[in-house]
């Protein structure tokens, strides 16, 4: 197993279960958002020695896509504080969305290949989110 791997496998676990524990906090949506603000920047500051200081460029752009994240935390917090919405059907579907931007956008934005295998890669998890919700 490589570096790779294991990175998407932590990634997959830590952003699935911070949900859940999230969720048992009972805060709002924008309390769920500072908190994540608070709780990922902490883990930022402490790999953050011995970095290099980024262009403003890279910083500006770093701040947009924070900017987005901030918006789907909101929603996504907004989601988790509802108690009638089974978290076992919105990740399914979130997953999908998360799947089908990342594809598409690779295409777009930076000339990722759009291969038959990732369209059906694509249809698969559609029809494994429709199973599970």
């Amino acid at each position: 197993m490589n570096g790779v791997f294991w990175l998407t496998f932590l990634s997959g676990v830590f952003f699935g279960v911070w949900p859940l524990v999230m969720r048992a906090s009972g805060l709002g949506a924008a309390w769920v958002a500072i908190m994540l603000a608070l709780g990922s920047g902490l883990v930022g500051i402490s790999v953050f020695k011995g970095t290099a200081f980024p262009s403003l460029n890279g910083l500006l752009i770093g701040l947009a896509a924070g900017l987005l994240n901030g918006f789907g935390v909101l929603a996504y917090g907004k989601l988790i504080g509802m108690p009638e919405v089974e978290m076992s059907k919105i990740v399914p579907l979130l997953v999908v969305l998360i799947a089908a931007v990342g594809v598409l956008g690779g295409y777009f934005f930076y000339g990722e290949p759009f291969t038959l295998r990732k369209i059906i890669g694509i249809i698969a998890v559609i029809i494994a989110a429709f199973l599970l919700t």
